[in-house]
């Protein structure tokens, strides 16, 4: 079962790179840690949108940059079907929607964690 994060004490990460997410959201069909890519906000509050993030099994995206740089298809790639994923979706917005916002600083876009506000 897959719970919300607890408040963290994350650092800054620049936003187009992946968000680490807690040990409690795992990919559901390897158990594998997962991350987030956010690709859209609210203007006003810097939180991320429902169908604004993606979600990223952490073992996945390490496969397809190997196969990529070495020139080969992935050796495996998950399904995610939705019935599978949606859990592990639900439980990553609602971890964002609580503790990361999208903020503007000198021209360039991060996410922090609620505590670095």
């Amino acid at each position: 079962m897959h719970r919300t994060c607890p408040e963290t004490e994350r650092e800054t990460y620049f936003s187009g790179r992946p968000i680490p997410l807690p040990p409690t959201i795992f990919c559901p069909e390897c158990g594998g840690p997962c991350e987030v890519q956010v690709e859209e906000w609210e203007a006003d509050t810097g939180i991320p949108t429902l169908g604004g993030f993606r979600l990223l099994c952490r073992a996945e995206e390490v496969e397809f940059a190997a196969a990529l740089q070495e020139e080969r298809d992935p050796a495996w790639e998950h399904r995610h079907f939705q019935s599978d994923w949606q859990p592990a979706i639900s439980a990553a917005f609602a971890c964002l929607k609580e503790h990361v916002r999208i903020r503007q600083k000198g021209g360039e876009l991060y996410a922090q964690s609620s505590k670095n506000r």
